[in-house]
């Protein structure tokens, strides 16, 4: 190989470098995780605002649970707001989703159901309680999804907490550790 060639190969190596350690921290600055506090990220279209009481390793036991009452339970919760940034922004829309994160013998066994969650959109009525199901650590369940079509912001509000009534002495000891997540994608 000619010394132009191998200069031109190095240079061209030494961009390509580049090109990949930018995109990569674009991309990680992008998808950042919130797991505690208030997280504020604006992209080109849509503007998420995640609000959270605590992180979701303090969940409180509750009995009694419904959808009626479940905002002034005391349950944890983990609010995301969002909405077009302009009017003149693409529509798009907002899925949440929760990833379990715990794993190991001091893991919170979910497959009696003891963990529940309930979601609000809005000002509408929460969902009726679901128990959060198993998942491996790779895999998040959908929450909800909302379409974003107005730059007045929709609040999803995600409420957790340990149903009393199926904790037992298997149960104690145990920790349960998540988080919730949100993405906003344009419409096509």
């Amino acid at each position: 190989m000619d010394r132009k060639k191998l200069i031109g190969t190095i240079i061209g190596v030494i961009f390509f470098v580049a090109l990949i350690a930018g995109a990569t921290f674009a991309w990680l600055t992008f998808n950042a995780n919130v797991t505690n506090g208030n997280y504020n990220v604006s992209t080109g279209n849509f503007l998420v605002d995640y609000q959270g009481d605590t992180e979701l390793t303090d969940i409180k036991t509750l009995s009694n649970v419904t959808a009626a009452n479940v905002a002034t339970s005391g349950a944890t919760k983990v609010t995301v707001k969002a909405a077009k940034k302009t009017a003149d922004s693409a529509n798009g829309t907002l899925t949440v989703k929760l990833t379990t994160t715990s794993t190991g013998d001091t893991a919170l066994d979910l497959s009696s159901g003891v963990l529940k969650y309930s979601v609000q959109v809005g000002t509408n009525a929460a969902s009726a309680p679901q128990a959060v199901p198993e998942t491996s650590s790779t895999t998040a369940i959908d929450l909800t999804t909302i379409d974003l079509t107005s730059t007045t912001q929709t609040n999803v509000t995600v409420y957790f907490w340990l149903d009393s009534s199926i904790l037992d002495n298997n149960d104690i000891g145990k920790t349960y550790q998540g988080y919730v997540h949100a993405s906003a994608e344009q419409a096509h």
